[in-house]
């Protein structure tokens, strides 16, 4: 199950009338990458082959989180009784407290797959991570896919954990990549010199005061606090000695002295916990993980 967006061209005046009820074209999450433009949405669910089962035109504004549960409720019927036997798969947005309600209903439940979002549940995902990391007990599975069985196949290890979530058993799936060092060394590389652009850009020009330099420093470094690099930084002053504007008098005039601070780099490093985890987030080093949540007794 997924929604994406569509861009919208034409005349859309009539669902600015008021009273109108029919389908809202409008600005919304653009997965085009067009905040510019007006759209509507549609949301799908499929077969494991990637068929359309049934296809729904939304609101341009409409969210995955509202959809999702109107999207259970066709899937549980389409496959009517057969439904139990099934697998939900979506996003993270169906993990959430609320839909839980329903994917744990006592009477009809779902089974179901999907990432578990970073903040939910008191952060379970990064604990269940870290245990996992902490015990090391992975298992190897392989590529992801019947067709990718090739030598530039990702691969992948798991461990897997039996958690009480909001009151349900699940079972949450912590997996990692399993990648070459020559391509974690190129990836290495890549972001190396990527930081290096960051602080030759943010840090080209000197700032006029000691406060504006350190603020520019905390801001550079919540924009690289993923990295595999630990950045730390220096303020180095300058006096500098002006004269006023203007035509000098006969008598000489005091020069007016500031001060300027330069932000300068200071060391860059490697992060030896992130590398030892950077396997798993080779591609993509805004996360040390995946975790996965499925219903314990699919």
């Amino acid at each position: 199950m997924d929604t994406t967006s569509h861009v919208y061209y034409g005349d859309s005046k009539v669902c600015e009338e008021e009273n109108y009820e029919g389908l809202k074209v409008t600005y919304g999450y653009s997965k085009d990458k067009r905040p510019d433009k007006k759209q509507i949405m549609s949301g799908m669910i499929t077969n494991e082959l990637g068929l359309p089962l049934y296809t729904e035109t939304l609101d341009g504004n409409t969210a995955d989180t509202v959809w999702l549960p109107d999207a259970m409720r066709h899937f549980r019927d389409l496959f009517g009784e057969m439904y139990s036997d099934s697998i939900f798969i979506a996003d993270s947005k169906l993990v959430n407290k609320k839909n839980f309600g329903v994917l744990f209903d006592k009477t009809n439940p779902f089974s179901f797959i999907s990432r578990c979002p970073e903040k939910f549940c008191s952060r379970i995902a990064e604990k269940t991570v870290s245990e996992a990391y902490s015990l090391n007990e992975w298992e190897y599975v392989g590529p992801c896919c019947k067709d990718e069985e090739s030598k530039r196949a990702t691969k992948y290890e798991v461990q897997g954990f039996d958690k009480i979530v909001h009151g349900n058993e699940c079972r949450l799936v912590v997996f990692r990549k399993l990648d070459g060092d020559e391509r974690l060394a190129n990836e290495s590389k890549k972001e190396r010199e990527k930081i290096e652009e960051g602080i030759k850009k943010e840090f080209k020009k000197p700032f006029a005061c000691e406060a504006d330099a350190r603020k520019a420093m905390d801001e550079f470094a919540k924009k690289y606090k993923p990295s595999l690099f630990n950045v730390t930084f220096e303020i180095q002053e300058e006096t500098i000695e002006k004269r006023p504007k203007g035509r000098p008098s006969k008598s000489q005039q005091k020069l007016k002295i500031t001060s300027e601070f330069y932000v300068k780099l200071k060391s860059l490093e490697q992060n030896k916990e992130k590398m030892e985890k950077a396997p798993s987030v080779v591609g993509n080093c805004s996360t040390d993980y995946k975790c996965s949540l499925r219903y314990k007794k699919q």
